[in-house]
């Protein structure tokens, strides 16, 4: 039987792929022809649903997404004299990640299927996260390269790819679609893989989920509010940077050393930070490209990896311009967002932010969440506060799935 293009199953299948395409980094063979096929499929779904893109209600922000592509691709188009430049096929499926889990959500939002979505989301993150911890004894993953090679990637790929699960759980307790003791089994598990692979700050960032989902009562409709997402987000970005010192007050030092097992410069990070401001210049309007940021870091912090700084990485690859379009995303995606079923995501969102301090955690993981703040939410679920069922409660399973 022929399947319309909203069918359960066909939705289903479109949320395989993106999950594939923009949250899951697993190499293999023949993986850029894999990644274009995927990224047609998803662009002949959105040519079925040409007219829910061009609707009043999304036509603003994907005006954002779409200046947003431009921008992206004329700052890595425009940097081909670059040292290290990636090639032209691979630049197109990089903007392409970033513009269209927003546009696909969108649709999925309005035809009513996000709930079965998150839930695919949840299945095909809980796999990966199987396949992992398998994969990770049987090769020793822990020990090959600097910072692990697994399955998925290094140690901040898996950890966070468990925080991700633990936030979808969370999610789908919200809507009384699951077991509220199954959200602590989700955070146990999650701070035991960021403690074996040693990845310090999964576990700062699991504190913070559990500091924010414990005051989520007083916070909620606080953390919403885009100002103070940009607070935070200031704060985060300059502490650091500006504030050099700061690590060196004696509790902050104890933590440093004694609780996350790190020496004082932060693995680099300190002596590197003087490069931060002349990467950044260096093509300050439109960045340096996408891709591009490592070998820039390389040249202009004397060795360092990435710039440690999440702001100052998205500043030197898309310039300027390119941040200030994301975050007018980041604002219209903050308006759109439910009361009471974004707040998960937005949970994960202040903990990319406030992890890009020292880490580059606004990055194409990040944008994902801040779609999902946007479009993950149905209209028809009448839920009035932020709160998961008894655990006493069954869990309620859809037919359909």
């Amino acid at each position: 039987m022929f399947l319309k293009i909203n069918s359960r199953t066909v939705t289903i299948l479109i949320s395989v792929l993106l999950f594939h395409l923009s949250y899951i980094k697993v190499e293999f063979t023949n993986k850029t022809i894999i990644q274009v096929l995927i990224i047609l499929c998803l662009l002949l779904y959105l040519l079925f649903n040409i007219s829910t893109l061009l609707d009043r209600e999304y036509l603003g922000i994907n005006f954002f997404i779409v200046l947003f592509g431009l921008s992206m691709t004329y700052s890595m188009f425009g940097n081909e004299d670059m040292i290290y430049n990636i090639g032209s096929v691979w630049k197109i499926i990089s903007v392409f990640q970033f513009v269209l889990p927003f546009l696909v959500m969108e649709c999925i939002q309005r035809a009513g299927e996000v709930v079965p979505v998150m839930k695919t989301f949840y299945i095909c993150g809980v796999s990966y996260c199987g396949l992992s911890i398998v994969h990770a004894f049987l090769t020793g993953a822990k020990h090959i390269g600097l910072i692990g090679t697994y399955l998925v990637g290094n140690k901040f790929n898996i950890s966070y790819l468990f925080i991700f699960v633990l936030i979808l759980y969370i999610y789908l307790c919200t809507i009384k679609e699951f077991p509220s003791i199954g959200a602590i089994v989700h955070f146990v598990i999650a701070a035991a893989v960021a403690a074996y692979t040693e990845c310090s700050t999964a576990l700062v960032g699991l504190a913070i989920i559990a500091a924010l989902f414990l005051f989520r009562e007083k916070t909620a409709s606080i953390l919403k509010k885009f100002r103070v997402m940009m607070l935070v987000l200031v704060i985060s970005a300059s502490i650091l940077l500006i504030f050099s010192n700061v690590i060196y007050w004696a509790p902050i030092r104890y933590i440093i050393e004694e609780v996350l097992h790190e020496d004082m410069t932060l693995s680099g990070r300190m002596t590197g930070f003087e490069g931060v401001f002349p990467a950044i210049l260096y093509r300050p309007i439109w960045g340096s490209g996408f891709q591009n940021n490592y070998v820039m870091s390389m040249i202009f912090t004397g060795g360092m990896a990435d710039l440690q700084n999440g702001l100052a990485d998205i500043l030197l690859s898309f310039g300027i311009v390119g941040v200030l379009i994301l975050l007018g995303i980041l604002y219209m995606s903050l308006k759109k967002a439910d009361k009471v079923q974004s707040n998960a995501f937005i949970m994960m969102a202040y903990m990319y932010i406030v992890l890009s301090a020292a880490e580059i955690t606004l990055n194409l993981k990040f944008f994902v969440v801040v779609a999902l703040i946007a479009f993950a939410w149905d209209k028809n679920l009448n839920i009035d506060n932020f709160e998961i069922i008894d655990t006493d409660k069954q869990c309620t399973e859809d037919d359909n799935l």
